[in-house]
Formats: structure tokens, sequence, C-alpha cells
């Protein structure tokens, strides 16, 4: 009787183990994809400003090609 019970809190203790694994892995998995990991560097920002600023050269690429 005592080797069947302990059969059974060996089940119970892995299902609930693979539970918290794929919960926790499912949570880091979107965590990661959000990007709000803490370890996660933030990524370097580039500005726009000074590309968007050039001066039109006159060529026909410039009025979309045609």
């Amino acid at each position: 009787m005592r080797l069947r019970r302990s059969r059974i809190w060996i089940g119970i203790l892995m299902v609930t183990m693979l539970v918290v694994i794929a919960v926790g892995s499912f949570g880091i998995y979107v965590a990661s994809e959000a990007g709000q990991l803490p370890w996660q560097a933030d990524p370097t920002r580039i500005a726009v400003t000074p590309f968007a600023n050039l001066p039109d050269t006159g060529t026909p690429e410039a009025d979309g090609g045609a």
C-alpha cells in the first residue's frame, strides 16, 4: 500500500513540475518577444532627422522613377 501511495505522489509531483516548467517557459518566451526581460539591452536608436533633411538632387529616382 505504501509503495502504491508513493508512486501516486511521484506521478502528481512530476505532472505538477511539467506544468510549472511549461508555464514558466511560455512566460519567458512572451516576455522576450516583448523585450521585457531584465537582461535584454535596449536597442540602439537611429536618428532619422539627418537623413530626412537631405537636399533634393533633382534625379528621376526622387520622383518615383517616372
